[in-house]
């Protein structure tokens, strides 16, 4: 670069002797022309030859000049080229290296993948536009300046060169006017599922807007949002499409901000997506719009995308303004809840395994490895739950398994049917739907339990009884499981009486009515059972967690009861829900809920209803009805503090099961379990 400056002031001196010269040629010429004329036959007069001389003089000197300024021309219009074709090169590489493998760990992470050195890149993406940037003005300066002096000169002998500087120039500014495009970024995406009503939450950088020396413009722009559908993005992106022909496909609350004077950031922290455009799904066949049905299958297959433009700058290139432009990553629209699970699913899919640069929108055709799977099941899973434990290898082994329906090899490859499509053999429901159920039981029921390693969570039926019955009476155990066949929810396997059951799993519902850590302490099946697998006290696990939760009340803050309050409340009687299971040695009916049997063949998970897995305490059982569940029954606040107590005698299934054929209550009957319950 420092050479180009130097040519360029040589072929500058070289020129103005040039011009000198030839200004004096014109001198001379304009004295001899009229008075070679007048001497015609008379004899020249020796002025005139002595200018004459002194003309041959100076042409000769002008011809001398010609070849050095010739040459130096040459080596610089040389080195100008060199240097673009380097400036082109060096931009090439930062978009194709730096700056795509940004972009490409930005989305990644939008699937969960680490990105904790992102202010670092920023930075070196930065200081590598800014270098560019300081190159490319020189190089377009020096070619400015000799363009100048070549159109001012006006010599016909330099027509040439005013072509090839004029071409230089233009090229350097193509690559100038990209490189403020293409620095114009998204440095915070907005959330991969966005819900209408909520903020978008997007933050930009012109990174290099220090060293465009247009500050009060930059003080004056405002930068504009819109969303567009994601096929729109990508024509954007690869230059099949205007910018300013894009339609938006919504609305967008606060659509304009301005860039912040000392940062340089540009932040829509308040801005929300107030609606979308209703968009039928025409491969469905009809005029379906999700935006009406909220089916789930519809919203998943949509992806959107936002479009922000920066005001046109004045940068001192020609023609004129710049426009400046940038997308977000793809992302999902959410109107109804029921279209959250799928939407994940979608966008995880695409932010985990689709290039950065995507010119076509069928991601769900790729098929990925199964480590690449296991990777992003990981990344997912410690995004969504925010949990401290991450996945171990037998979890995710277990997850691929389950997603597969078979045992899974490294060398084999899982496509988008097998993540979120193809039912698993368990239940109606696909192998995201169930993960994705998991994740949010963790987030919101069992984060404790899960942190501190008290949940395997991930172990089949089949598995988990063969464990709890290796340890036998000798070392008896209860183990905490997902369920294979209920979405999202919690199952508890233990030993008793020879075998190892499971009960009817608990949902968010569920848990929301009793904690796991009550139902486990107060359960009095459990009461005997010291451990909780592998080999952890149970008593150690409720004083562990009990301690969480007094940390995490010492943390919010405190609100003061009105007296109002204390009075509303001084009159109730305290109440809690108590867990019991009843395991009946009298026989059972082939195939009938509950059945426990040996690891071969697992004790299937058994409804709430079913009698030899739940009942009432024997105080309270004959105030039942035949449409009344024992889940009803424990959640009355009648029970008060009665604790429900292990039925011993045998039980009449068959008259349980078939609940018309009880006897019917009289008025007399239900005062008596009344007044036993107030005696109790």
């Amino acid at each position: 670069m420092a050479s180009c400056a130097t040519l360029y002031q040589e072929c500058k001196d070289l020129k103005q002797r040039m011009v000198n010269e030839d200004q004096y040629i014109q001198k001379l010429l304009a004295f001899i022309q009229p008075r070679m004329q007048v001497s015609n036959g008379m004899g020249m007069h020796p002025k005139v030859q002595e200018a004459q001389q002194i003309l041959t003089q100076r042409q000769q000197i002008l011809n001398n000049l010609r070849e050095p300024y010739d040459r130096k021309m040459a080596e610089l219009i040389n080195a100008l080229t060199t240097g673009h074709d380097q400036l082109s090169h060096m931009q090439s590489e930062l978009f194709n290296g730096q700056l795509e493998e940004f972009k490409t760990c930005q989305m990644r992470a939008q699937a969960g993948a680490p990105f904790n050195d992102k202010e670092e890149r920023i930075g070196r993406l930065k200081q590598a536009l800014e270098t560019i940037a300081k190159h490319n003005i020189q190089l377009r300066q020096c070619a400015a300046w000799m363009l100048t002096l070549l159109q001012t000169t006006n010599d016909n002998q330099d027509q040439g060169y005013i072509m090839n500087m004029d071409r230089i120039l233009t090229e350097l500014e193509r690559l100038f006017n990209e490189l403020i495009s293409r620095s114009f970024i998204v440095t915070g995406q907005p959330d991969a599922v966005l819900k209408t009503g909520h903020k978008i939450g997007t933050e930009l950088r012109l990174l290099i807007a220090e060293s465009l020396g247009i500050q009060p413009q930059l003080d004056l722009a405002r930068i504009t949002v819109k969303i567009i559908y994601e096929e729109t993005a990508q024509q954007l992106t690869a230059r099949t499409a205007n910018v300013a022909d894009v339609k938006e496909v919504g609305k967008i609350s606060i659509p304009v901000e301005n860039m912040d004077y000392a940062t340089r950031i540009v932040t829509f922290k308040n801005s929300k997506l107030t609606s979308v455009d209703k968009r039928n799904q025409a491969a469905k066949g009809g005029a379906k719009n999700v935006a009406e049905t909220g089916d789930e299958k519809l919203a998943a297959a949509r992806k959107y995308a936002l479009l922000f433009q920066f005001s046109p700058l004045d940068v001192g290139t020609r023609p004129g303004k710049v426009e400046l432009w940038t997308v977000s990553n793809p992302l999902m629209v959410t109107v109804h809840t029921t279209q959250v699970c799928l939407a994940h699913a979608a966008i995880s899919w695409h932010h985990a395994f689709a290039p950065v640069n995507l010119t076509s929108t069928n991601v769900e055709a790729m098929a990925v490895s199964c480590p690449h799977m296991k990777q992003m099941l990981s990344y997912k899973f410690t995004q969504y739950t925010g949990a401290r434990r991450t996945l171990s290898d037998s979890d995710l082994n277990y997850l691929l398994d389950k997603m597969l329906g078979q045992q899974h090899y490294d060398d084999q490859f899982i496509t988008y049917n097998h993540f979120a499509e193809i039912s698993l053999a368990d239940g109606n429901f696909s192998f995201w739907k169930w993960f994705f159920a998991v994740m949010e039981l963790i987030r919101t029921k069992l984060m404790d339990f899960w942190n501190e390693d008290y949940l395997i969570g991930f172990i089949s039926k089949t598995d988990a009884s063969y464990k709890i019955e290796s340890n036998g009476s000798a070392h008896p155990t209860f183990i905490l499981r997902f369920s294979d066949s209920i979405l999202g929810a919690l199952s508890i396997g233990f030993w008793t009486q020879g075998e190892a059951l499971h009960l009817h799993p608990f949902t968010v519902k569920d848990l929301d009515e009793c904690p796991l850590i009550q139902r486990i302490i107060t359960c009095p099946q459990l009461a005997n059972i010291s451990y909780i697998y592998p080999n952890k006290l149970k008593e150690q696990m409720r004083q562990d967690l009990e301690e969480l939760e007094r940390k995490r009340q010492q943390g919010k803050s405190r609100v003061t009861k009105t007296e109002q309050d204390k009075n509303n409340t001084r009159y109730y009687v305290k109440h809690q829900l108590t867990m019991v299971v009843v395991h009946s040695n009298a026989p059972q009916r082939q195939g009938s809920p509950g059945q426990a049997t040996g690891v071969q063949q697992p004790p299937t998970e058994v409804s709430v209803e079913s009698p030899n897995f739940w009942a009432a305490p024997s105080s309270v059982q004959t105030s039942l009805n035949g449409d009344d569940s024992v889940e009803q029954l424990m959640s009355t606040e009648t029970m008060f503090d009665t604790e429900m107590e292990l039925v011993e005698e045998d039980f009449d299934f068959d008259s349980f099961l078939n609940p018309m054929e009880l006897p019917p209550m009289g008025l007399e009957d239900i005062e008596d379990v009344l007044e036993v319950i107030a005696n109790n």
